[in-house]
């Protein structure tokens, strides 16, 4: 286990990656705030459902929501 913050415990440290870019342009908006409703609830087997859940728990809720809105704006790495 490292020592920089994982918050999607995916193994990458938060720093080098944009958490909350769902749709990967570089930028957290409602672009990805409407992937991210679309995906609410359950985790399923789709790799889109998979990024939405941002803290890793099987789960897109409001706890990836408040994640996500921490990150809103232009990715800083």
């Amino acid at each position: 286990m490292g020592l920089l913050p994982d918050a999607n415990r995916n193994g990458v440290p938060d720093g080098c990656e944009c958490i909350g870019d769902i749709v990967a342009d570089r930028i957290v908006n409602g672009a990805d705030l409407g992937v991210l409703l679309t995906y609410w609830g359950s985790v399923t087997s789709s790799s889109i459902s998979r990024s939405c859940d941002l803290n890793g728990d099987g789960q897109v809720d409001g706890a990836d929501l408040g994640i996500f809105l921490g990150k809103w704006g232009p990715c800083q790495n």
